[in-house]
């Protein structure tokens, strides 16, 4: 059962309760968006690690403009060609996985900024991910942030009339920088509270990214994109005190073992990803369905990689 949201709109000028576990009165009102900034980090690709382009301390209006602009979506045929951004910036860190294996062999620095937990900053934007809902869910949605006067925008992701369902990003400005622990309470309050749950859980995560509007151009009629106009989302104390969930740490014991010595062409492919793989061996048929991870061709590809250093 999905919790009820009482009706916004007779709450505009005074404080709002909520019906949760105990009773709050969050300071809802409104703040000017005038002063806000925001950053986000855009990566070239669905799976590019290594940031594009960094977006600093820039307005909501220069927001949209890089993320969904009134112009209408990118056309893009293949989803995996999307660019995809952080609602943050990054910080200079050690380098991890492939990224580290990629900047050894090409004899680069192993610091420097990477899409992953270690590197994400703190955010003003928050960042939903809203897939395979229905249309009325989206409306509930966004009536209740327009009742309540709050800046927001939405746009349809690429895989939108390919899927079944609404699949669409949904992002809020926020009335101050949160970090990775408080960004995930907010974030989950948020959703619970606001969106009936039923944004991606994984989007807790400030290292989550998404896509830019994009659509193939044999599925643009099904794009779609809104943005409400109001006021930055002043956060309730009943959202900043919720405590972070507990990450799930496993204690790995690591066995140091002689590792083989690759010649140039196996350290190449050692350190290449499946999809570049299987660019190689000029199989695109994974290129056209999306190549998700969970792929069985992309599979394939691991297999492949395996039996070549074994």
């Amino acid at each position: 059962m999905r919790k009820e949201i009482i009706d916004l709109s007779q709450h505009i000028h005074q404080p709002l309760v909520f019906d949760i576990c105990n009773t709050v009165e969050p300071p809802y009102q409104g703040l000017s968006m005038a002063a806000w900034r925001g950053s986000v980090t855009v990566f070239l690709d669905q799976f590019s690690t290594a940031p594009f382009q960094e977006i600093v301390d820039v307005s909501w209006a220069e927001i949209l403009e890089i993320l969904a602009p009134a112009a209408g979506p990118r056309i893009i045929h293949q989803k995996i060609n999307v660019p995809y951004f952080l609602p943050c910036q990054l910080r200079e860190a050690p380098l991890t996985c492939r990224t580290l294996d990629r900047a050894i062999a090409q004899g680069l620095p192993t610091t420097g900024k990477q899409r992953s937990g270690a590197h994400v900053t703190s955010a003003s934007l928050l960042l939903f991910d809203l897939d395979s809902i229905e249309q009325y869910q989206v409306d509930e949605i966004k009536a209740a942030l327009e009742a309540a006067g709050v800046a927001a925008a939405c746009w349809s992701s690429h895989s939108i009339g390919k899927k079944p369902g609404v699949r669409c990003r949904l992002i809020i400005p926020i009335d101050r920088e949160l970090k990775a622990p408080l960004y995930s309470s907010v974030h989950r309050w948020i959703n619970d509270q606001i969106m009936f749950g039923l944004a991606d859980r994984t989007g807790e995560s400030l290292a989550q990214c998404q896509g830019v509007w994009a659509v193939s151009n044999d599925r643009r009629e099904h794009a779609f994109r809104w943005v409400l106009a109001g006021d930055v989302f002043v956060l309730p104390t009943e959202a900043l005190t919720q405590p972070a969930r507990p990450r799930q740490v496993s204690n790995v014991e690591f066995v140091v073992v002689d590792q083989p010595k690759f010649d140039a062409g196996q350290q190449v492919l050692a350190i290449a990803t499946n999809i570049e793989i299987l660019k190689a061996i000029k199989f695109t048929k994974t290129v056209v369905d999306g190549a998700g991870r969970e792929n069985p061709v992309l599979r394939l590809a691991g297999l492949l990689r395996s039996a070549c250093l074994a």
